[in-house]
């Protein structure tokens, strides 16, 4: 199918998932991501926010706060997108956390 069509199929079984298992991050990321590939980046973002407060691993405390700086860096709101990545790097330290917040103080001096 086309990009439109896979995303809004991964909306459906994301949808799906957070039923069964409401209390586990990875639905809300996944939601997430499906979002912000539609551009529904507001919807993106209280996907992400739910996730973060649902994690209990660095693994998905560190997915959520990236995708989150992501978001937030595709709006081009440079300042939160900078605190979710730093968050993320305080969780762990990796070459494409850097490479994002590289990127974003360029947009901030």
């Amino acid at each position: 199918g086309s990009p439109i069509e896979i995303a809004q199929r991964k909306i459906k079984e994301a949808k799906n998932y957070i039923k069964k298992a409401p209390d586990i991050p990875m639905g809300y990321i996944d939601l997430g991501i499906a979002y912000a590939s539609l551009g529904k980046y507001k919807d993106a973002i209280k996907m992400f926010k739910k996730a973060l407060s649902l994690s209990k691993s660095a693994s998905d405390e560190y997915i959520s706060a990236f995708n989150l700086a992501n978001v937030y860096f595709s709006i081009k709101d440079y300042k939160n997108a900078q605190n979710y990545a730093q968050y993320a790097k305080n969780v762990s330290d990796t070459q494409e956390i850097n490479l994002l917040l590289f990127e974003i103080n360029s947009y901030l001096k």
